[in-house]
């Protein structure tokens, strides 16, 4: 989507309207789009891989959540209008490519909830992981968590190889290099689910061709300090977010008074221990 398709995609909205962003990150561009009600909590959705601001746009335009929340969707560094055909394989690197976001918002909003949607799911746990106080509630999407725990096509690999990378469209080349990785990438984060403690709800396919359900028992274990909701959907595919976005929106609003009871424990325990 291009700046006017995101405009035209709120064209009958004559409440909310798109503010459409970009700024420059470690020699990079990035693009984002908000809108919504101006309240004290800020839901920001991540995209998987391939994808852009376009793969969730029918959430972000969505009137109730516009009417409750501020909401902020970005295209993923090197997809849609964020440096287009540069991919970043590292979590980490992405993390640090998109924290400006939720950096420059933070004194806006009492709550932050990150929602993540397949590999964008990956970046969703990574960020609160290396970033807690940017991330006050996570909602998983079909989110891939697991090692291994994700369909890896045999034409991946040979996608890789020169030969035949010139034949595949770069938006897929893009995500063949982030699939390659991302067993590695899901590895190195193990050590880290520990530092998640804010409140999580995942919603997961139990036909799930792509994204296997092992990725919600995964994330049942690690999620060790984390008041966790796992919701497992019968026969439902991958596509949760496009084909059933109503329950996405009703996990950020449950979401939403947890958050609050949390962030009341966690003052309450600062307190504590100043004392």
């Amino acid at each position: 989507m291009n700046d006017r398709q995101i405009q035209n995609l709120f064209a009958t909205n004559t409440t909310y309207q798109p503010l459409i962003k970009r700024y420059t990150v470690q020699n990079r561009t990035m693009r984002y789009v908000e809108a919504g009600k101006d309240t004290n909590v800020l839901v920001v959705f991540i995209h998987g891989s391939p994808g852009s601001i376009k793969t969730v746009s029918h959430a972000i335009s969505n009137q109730s959540l516009l009417e409750k929340f501020k909401v902020i969707a970005m295209d993923k560094p090197g997809y849609g209008f964020s440096d287009f055909g540069i991919v970043e394989t590292s979590l980490e690197k992405q993390v640090a490519l998109i924290k400006p976001i939720l950096e420059d918002n933070r004194p806006c909003y009492e709550k932050i909830i990150v929602v993540g949607s397949s590999y964008g799911g990956s970046l969703a746990a990574r960020l609160a992981m290396d970033s807690p106080d940017l991330v006050d509630g996570l909602v998983f999407s079909a989110a891939s968590l697991a090692p291994y725990e994700e369909k890896v096509y045999g034409i991946s690999h040979l996608i890789k190889l020169k030969f035949f990378k010139w034949m595949a469209p770069i938006t897929l080349q893009m995500a063949n290099d982030e699939k390659l990785a991302h067993a590695d990438e899901l590895r190195n984060m193990i050590p880290l689910w520990k530092n998640i403690t804010v409140p999580v709800i995942l919603l997961q396919g139990e036909a799930d061709d792509l994204i296997f359900p092992g990725n919600a028992d995964f994330a049942e274990k690690m999620l060790v300090n984390a008041p966790t909701e796992i919701i497992r959907l019968p026969k439902q595919s991958h596509l949760i977010l496009y084909e059933h976005p109503e329950l996405v929106l009703d996990a950020v609003e449950r979401l939403v008074p947890q958050t609050q009871d949390f962030l009341t424990r966690r003052l309450s325990d600062k307190t504590m221990h100043e004392k």
